[in-house]
């Protein structure tokens, strides 16, 4: 009976690794690759921008304030690690700051407030809201807060769903052919063969799990 039950936990488990990997697992990772920036993301108008230093000396902190269809939000940039790359460009691209030493004239402008002139020649923004704000802004060709995974991660994120999906037919696939050869052997010898991974070991890996083994052999060698 072992044996069945056994049979059956692996064909159990057989299916949860192909409809995991197969239809869930690597496709998730393959959407990621080819996921529209701004798939999902709501579309509004940019009403309030503001940058200043966080301290009132320099820094290497900068504070911008921004609120988009009445939702105000606050972000923290180390421009040390360039962090405010995305702001930058956003400037460069609504000629505020020039092309050429933006970093560097960034100094000159702080503290430095949009006017309602420049804000109207915005064109409508996507955003992203979360627990502590606007988590996500995105303004022309640019996140001003927030980011989008790299070409590198989405070429990672594109060969794991491959290599994930490859596996979880490959592997089941094997298992199926391993499962036919048994069931054949059972036909031929009416003995069904055991599997390596038996009802047995996955029962004490349970009892492992909650620490019921252990005590099973205290009380084993308390007794010898």
């Amino acid at each position: 009976m072992n044996k069945f039950i056994s049979y059956l936990l692996n064909i159990t488990f057989l299916i949860g690794v192909f409809i995991g990997s197969v239809f869930y697992a690597g496709p998730t990772l393959i959407a990621i690759a080819f996921k529209n920036p701004i798939a999902g993301m709501n579309q509004g108008n940019l009403q309030y921008l503001s940058i200043d230093y966080l301290n009132s000396r320099k820094s290497n902190y900068i504070e911008l304030i921004v609120q988009v269809d009445e939702i105000p939000s606050k972000s923290i940039f180390f421009t040390r690690e360039f962090e405010h790359r995305g702001l930058l460009n956003f400037l460069v691209d609504e000629q505020i700051l020039p092309v050429q030493n933006s970093y560097a004239k960034l100094d000159s402008i702080l503290p430095f407030q949009m006017s309602f002139t420049q804000l109207q020649q915005v064109n409508k923004v996507h955003y992203n809201v979360g627990e502590l704000g606007i988590d996500q802004l995105k303004a022309g060709d640019h996140f001003i807060i927030g980011s989008i995974p790299g070409y590198g991660k989405r070429i990672f994120a594109f060969i794991s769903g491959i290599f994930v999906m490859t596996l979880g037919i490959g592997s089941s696939a094997l298992a199926v052919l391993s499962l036919i050869q048994n069931f054949r052997t059972y036909r031929k010898t009416g003995d069904l063969p055991s599997l390596p991974n038996s009802f047995d070991s996955k029962v004490n890996g349970i009892k492992f799990l909650f620490g019921l083994k252990s005590k099973e052999n205290e009380e084993q060698s308390t007794d010898n």
